[in-house]
């Protein structure tokens, strides 16, 4: 058995300011750096064997928190990077919305067909993902591993995990910042989502969110 905590960033400067990131490489907020400080106790008594990170600076930073109480570096992985929004990156949300707002509702309605300007699809985000989580949980076989990556990213693949099909990710919401997700793969390799989104830690329960930001 292979256990898998996807552990979304902490907040950051671009969720704060209500700016759509996508891969602008923001800081984390002072709210942010406070969730840390949580979230490493929440994962001391984790017996994690490896932590990996996307390599952007939220996601790294809130992986050396996971790491803290442990003997351990956290390894990134460029496949593990939030959806690229292409011409809206770091623009504001109400930019977004009074400009695009079709392009914005399909966020909301039909997630699954979402592509920003020169942006990434939904669709690859799936694939990168899924391919990126089941190569590492295949390269730690046995392990209990650690992921940090993105609002979108790991909304991705806990649809994934779940059997969803795309078509059906709106289902799910967007967990939010320093939410852990647990998932299980047995010896057949198949997955099983023991719980999802839980920050009980920050004192949100099932943490969701309902922004447009990552």
């Amino acid at each position: 058995m292979t256990e898998l905590y996807l552990i979304r960033h902490a907040k950051s400067m671009g969720n704060l300011k209500q700016l759509f990131q996508g891969r602008v490489d923001m800081p984390l907020c002072p709210e942010g750096e406070e969730q840390l400080e949580k979230l490493a106790l929440r994962c001391r008594d984790i017996p994690f064997d490896i932590v990996y990170s996307s390599p952007l600076e939220r996601a790294f930073k809130t992986a050396l928190a996971v790491c803290r109480f442990h003997d351990l570096q956290p390894v990134t992985d460029p496949e593990l990077i939030e959806i690229s929004v292409g011409e809206w990156e770091g623009k504001p949300l109400a930019w977004i919305r009074e400009n695009f707002p079709a392009q914005f509702e399909c966020w909301y309605e039909t997630p699954h067909l979402y592509q920003a300007p020169g942006g990434e699809a939904m669709s690859q985000v799936r694939e990168r993902m899924s391919r990126a989580v089941l190569r590492i949980l295949g390269e730690n076989e046995g392990k209990t591993v650690g992921i940090v990556s993105h609002g979108c990213a790991i909304w991705n693949f806990l649809s994934f995990a779940s059997g969803q099909r795309i078509e059906e990710m709106k289902s799910l919401k967007v967990p939010g910042n320093t939410s852990l997700s647990h998932i299980i793969m047995d010896e057949a390799g198949r997955l099983k989502v023991d719980y999802m989104a839980d920050a009980k830690h920050i004192g949100q329960g099932v943490s969701q969110d309902e922004d447009f930001s990552r």
